[in-house]
């Protein structure tokens, strides 16, 4: 699996991440660009085949950074919020949300105490193909 450059920032504005990857075409904001929803940027990068088969390929990953996130939203809580109830620095949380990826890969107990943290109980499950 081929990894590229990522550049994550912090919008207080949009109240979210504003994501640029220089190496890739097309999946970046730089210069000339309209604002489009996180769907919309999904749907124009996976036109590139490149784009489509490392975002294949993370799927699983995804789908975990996304129930993360969606958790926390749902109790409206915000990343230090969730850092203090847990007792670790906003940093962690903020790593663990902005992507597992084989740099960061959490703990079981690091995903129990986010889960207790947003008033969830962790689960895993191995799921036959």
């Amino acid at each position: 699996m081929k990894y590229y450059p990522l550049e994550l920032f912090w919008s207080e504005k949009d109240e979210g991440y504003l994501a640029l990857v220089p190496d890739l075409p097309g999946c970046n904001t730089r210069g000339k660009s309209t604002m489009m929803t996180h769907t919309e940027m999904v749907n124009q990068m996976l036109q590139n085949p490149q784009v489509k088969a490392e975002y294949e390929a993370l799927e699983p990953e995804l789908a975990l950074l996304d129930e993360l996130l969606r958790a926390r939203q749902r109790v409206g809580l915000t990343p230090k919020e969730v850092a203090q109830r847990i007792g670790t620095p906003i940093r962690m949380i903020t790593r663990l949300e902005a992507g597992i990826g084989e740099k960061y890969s959490p703990s079981v107990t690091t995903l129990r105490k986010y889960a207790e943290a947003v008033g969830c109980r962790l689960e895993i499950k191995l799921v036959p193909r």
